[in-house]
Order: structure tokens, then sequence, then C-alpha cells
């Protein structure tokens, strides 16, 4: 089957309670996971701390539905999912290391 991207939108609360604060260290921690594992391809907060947006890499929205079902925040969250014709970011390039 054909992997495909996918764009989630994440509505947050307005008001974060303290069961939501002291899951976000799990959160980051699944999504690192998730991003090593080359699975989600970016995550990223809007300044107001009001809507989160992923770029999943899945074989169907059902797949990206199951993978948001382990979020840990996902409870707390409204997502809304969009498959992508195409994503494109840059690659971080590390300079050469000189041993001189």
């Amino acid at each position: 089957m054909e992997l495909r991207q996918y764009m989630v939108e994440f509505s947050l609360p307005m008001a974060l309670t303290e069961e939501f604060i002291t899951r976000i260290p799990e959160q980051r921690a699944k999504i690192n996971s998730l991003m090593d594992a080359g699975v989600v391809m970016c995550y990223t907060l809007n300044l107001e701390r009001t809507k989160l947006w992923t770029v999943i890499v899945a074989n169907s929205e059902t797949a990206v539905m199951d993978l948001l079902a382990q979020l840990p925040l996902i409870s707390f969250m409204k997502a809304t999912i969009n498959e992508l014709t195409f994503h494109h970011q840059s690659s971080l390039v590390m300079p050469s290391i000189s041993l001189n």
C-alpha cells in the first residue's frame, strides 16, 4: 500500500487544566518517537497555543486516526485530518566537521 501524507490540525482547549499540563512530557516523548520513526514529519504550535499542526505519513486516514488515538493529549483536542497532495520541507544540513 502506498504511503500518503496527512495534515492534522488540532484545536486545543482555551483553558489548560493541570491534567493536560502533566501529560505534555508524555506527549512530547510520543511525538519525538514518531518523528524518529519518520511517521511524523513536523509538529507546530501557534503562538496563542490554540492550534497545533502535524504532518503524518500513513497508508490511510484510518491509520492516521489509529495513530492519533495513541497520543496522550488526544482526549483534550479536536483533530481535523486532510490528505495532502504534497508536503515539502527543507532538510537540515549539518556542517562538515574539520579535524584541523
